[in-house]
C-alpha cells in the first residue's frame, strides 16, 4: 500500500512537471515575432500557415494542455474546475504576453479558442479514463 501511493505521487509529479514544461514550449511559440527577415525552420512552417489556420491551432494546443493538467491533478469535479482554470488563464497570460511580442497580438477570439480546447481537452480526458476504467 505504501509502495502503491508512492508510485502515485511519483506519477502525478511527472505528469506535473510534463504540463508546466508544455507551457514552457507555447512560451516559447509565443515569443516568435510576428514578422522575421530571415526565419528559422520552426517559424517557417508556423507562418506559413493561415491566419485562419494558426488561429484554429489554439484549440489542440490548449486541449493538450488541458489533458496534462487533467493528468496531474485529482480526478474529481473540483479537479476538472482546476484543470479549466490553470488552462484558461494560461490563455489569458498567453494572449496578454503576445501584446508586447513584435508583429503579435493578444485576441479575446484567441482566449476564447484557448478555452474551448480546455474544454475539449478535459472531456476527452475524462472519457478516455472513464472507458480505460470499465475496460479493465
Amino acid at each position: 500500500m505504501k509502495n502503491s501511493r508512492r508510485q502515485r505521487l511519483a506519477h502525478s509529479a511527472w505528469a506535473l512537471i510534463a504540463a508546466l514544461a508544455y507551457m514552457a514550449l507555447l512560451h516559447r511559440v509565443s515569443s516568435i515575432p510576428g514578422k522575421v527577415e530571415l526565419p528559422g525552420a520552426v517559424d517557417f512552417v508556423y507562418f506559413s500557415l493561415t491566419p485562419a489556420i494558426q488561429n484554429l491551432l489554439h484549440i489542440p494546443a490548449f486541449a493538450v494542455l488541458a489533458v496534462l493538467w487533467s493528468h496531474a491533478l485529482p480526478k474529481s469535479p473540483g479537479g476538472a474546475v482546476a484543470v479549466l482554470l490553470l488552462t484558461g488563464g494560461y490563455g489569458a497570460y498567453d494572449e496578454w504576453y503576445q501584446l508586447g511580442v513584435f508583429g503579435r497580438y493578444g485576441s479575446l477570439s484567441d482566449w476564447a479558442l484557448d478555452l474551448f480546447g480546455a474544454l475539449v481537452g478535459i472531456a476527452l480526458y475524462r472519457y478516455l479514463a472513464a472507458r480505460t476504467h470499465s475496460l479493465g
